[in-house]
């Protein structure tokens, strides 16, 4: 098993904070952190060479670009405080370009990742990158926010990059779509926050990524649609609104989602959320936020009522 010749730096992990082998496992993904901090990739290996750290990356990208090697990847590091993805996963720790907000990365680090990735695909036979199957993040296994939501709205966009380099399509074939679960969309952050700790204090793992101006709460990323509405139906027992990412935006052919857009005005005439649930209609009319498939967000401005389907309003 090889390591990266992408490495410009070595600063080898101290013993007790990483595990020789793998237990027996073959490598089958790449984990996603961020550093929390604007640091060099040797800065970033220093950290994991301090007696009784109990955590540890296989690589990091630092500041500049540099790529720092610090468990090989023969062994186990210690990063995604969950022991089975630990021993089949390559960890990378990314570094922030802003150690505060959505903790972004600069476009240098993001690129050089994109590089990494595709490289430890290729060594370990991999076969084409999916996200939240064999590209994954540490908040997929644990209570935390890392790698933050600037990387997590990244994905997409990373996953596109590194299956380019691969050679291989990762739009090809309706096998390889996500479906995400949606529980809210907001125009201010704070509002997405504070749902996003509320399900994930109930035990359901979240992000928010942003798209089309809004804060978009989400949890998982499932090939099989089944889990995805699994995860809805718990969500919908605890009284939230969702929506199944990716399940109508490809296939939906319903006039009514080609006559009704984001930016209309439209009266309700039918007050039952998507979810099914009724609620007040307190106003003559409503802006469309966002149309997807059969589901219409509606709302005053860019404040959000609820999610409604398109054939329960109609256009003014």
């Amino acid at each position: 098993m090889s390591n990266s010749s992408l490495v410009n730096v070595t600063v080898w992990c101290a013993e007790g904070n990483y595990t020789h082998g793998r237990s027996g496992r073959n490598i089958e993904m790449v984990a996603l952190h961020h550093m929390a901090g604007v640091l060099s990739a040797e800065e970033c290996g220093r950290i994991f060479q301090q007696a009784g750290r109990g955590a540890s990356a296989n690589y990091g990208i630092g500041k500049d670009g540099e790529v720092g090697l610090y468990v090989d990847e023969y062994n186990t590091a210690w990063a995604n405080a969950n022991w089975d993805s630990n021993c089949k996963s390559v960890s990378i720790e990314l570094s922030n370009s802003s150690a505060s907000g959505n903790y972004p990365v600069s476009d240098v680090v993001l690129n050089k990742a994109i590089d990494l990735i595709a490289d430890i695909f290729k060594r370990n036979n991999l076969g084409k990158c999916v996200k939240g199957q064999n590209l994954v993040w540490h908040s997929m296994y644990s209570n935390t926010y890392c790698p933050g939501d600037y990387i997590r709205g990244k994905l997409d966009y990373i996953v596109d990059k590194v299956n380019e380099k691969l050679g291989l399509n990762s739009n090809a074939g309706s096998n390889d779509n996500l479906y995400k679960v949606q529980a809210g969309a907001f125009s201010k952050k704070e509002n997405a926050e504070n749902l996003a700790k509320e399900i994930k204090n109930k035990g359901i793992d979240t992000c928010i990524i942003t798209e089309d101006g809004l804060y978009k709460v989400q949890c998982g990323a499932f090939k099989n649609v089944d889990n995805a509405k699994n995860i809805a139906k718990t969500l919908n027992n605890m009284g939230y609104d969702t929506y199944i990412v990716g399940l109508n935006e490809s296939t939906s052919s319903n006039q009514s989602s080609n006559t009704i857009k984001a930016g209309d005005k439209v009266r309700v005439t039918n007050a039952v959320q998507y979810n099914g649930q009724s609620f007040a209609v307190y106003f003559d009319t409503y802006d469309v936020i966002e149309v997807s498939g059969d589901r219409a967000v509606i709302g005053q401005g860019s404040e959000v009522t609820c999610a409604i389907n398109i054939n329960n309003i109609t256009k003014v």
